[in-house]
């Protein structure tokens, strides 16, 4: 987990055209996406299979939906 937030600057930097899942971020990075509005590929299920989030109800997708950010479910 630690070693995804620490690169995650480093991939920003590369201006993607869209993120994967995007779960394991920082504050500042998570800022950098809003502002970029680099499209996030979410796969609900995964990520809470995976327990990169701890369940449907507690799931990024809201904070996207909240800031009108660009996404796409998988």
């Amino acid at each position: 987990v630690k070693q995804n937030i620490l690169e995650a600057p480093s991939l920003l930097s590369t201006k993607p055209d869209r993120l994967g899942h995007a779960t394991l971020l920082d504050d500042d990075s998570r800022r950098i996406i809003y502002k970029t509005a680099i499209p996030v590929e979410i796969c609900m299920s995964s990520n809470v299979l995976s327990q990169t989030v701890v369940s449907f109800e507690a799931h990024h997708v809201k904070d996207l939906l909240e800031e009108n950010h660009p996404f796409i479910l998988c």
